[in-house]
């Protein structure tokens, strides 16, 4: 294995089996399951955050929504901690073969038009 895939490994599931040691070492003194409940809600909430707001919002433009929603979906891809919000979209806008405007790459060969939410 090499040292990048070593790296990606170590990013990807060392912090996952961090949490659940440290669940199991410290359940009942400093651990419970409201800890456990506020853990699950807000990764959920990063998550879709980040895939919803950053990536698809945001980058992509695929999708128009109210106000607030918009607030929202920033507010908890941030929470994610990957940076602002503007540099975290120009990052990904300037990667090679990324398209701008309504159209998503993601979607196959045609365009459609930008869906409201």
């Amino acid at each position: 294995m090499n040292k990048t895939k070593l790296l990606v490994a170590a990013t990807l599931f060392g912090p996952p089996i961090g949490i659940v040691i440290t669940a199991i070492l410290l359940w009942g003194k400093f651990v419970a399951w409201l800890d456990l409940l506020l853990l699950v809600c807000f990764y959920v909430l990063t998550v879709i955050g980040l895939t919803a707001g950053f990536h698809r919002l945001f980058a992509h433009k695929s999708f128009d929504c109210k106000t607030w929603l918009r607030g929202c979906l920033a507010v908890f891809g941030c929470m994610a901690a990957q940076g602002p919000i503007f540099f975290w979209v120009a990052t990904h806008r300037t990667r090679p073969g990324i398209k701008l405007g309504i159209c998503d790459e993601h979607g196959g060969e045609q365009a459609r038009p930008a869906r409201t939410v």
